[in-house]
């Protein structure tokens, strides 16, 4: 059985996948981990950053959590 839920925060189309990738607030993509050309630092984009029928630009920080 498939099922895909986006509540804007995880998708998921299987319910026995274990997939927790955060959602694109902006158009529900996928949010995947990218480098910036300019100093090779990392930061999160939308997936739909490249389709030529609609590019999504919205981009995270990654934000590290210290104890």
């Amino acid at each position: 059985m498939y099922f895909v839920e986006n509540d804007k925060k995880y998708h998921c189309s299987n319910k026995a996948c274990t997939n927790t990738q955060k959602a694109c607030p902006k158009c529900g993509g996928f949010l995947v981990k990218r480098n910036r050309k300019s100093d090779g630092g990392e930061f999160l984009g939308c997936s739909n950053f490249s389709k030529k029928e609609y590019k999504c630009k919205y981009t995270e920080n990654i934000r590290i959590e210290f104890p």
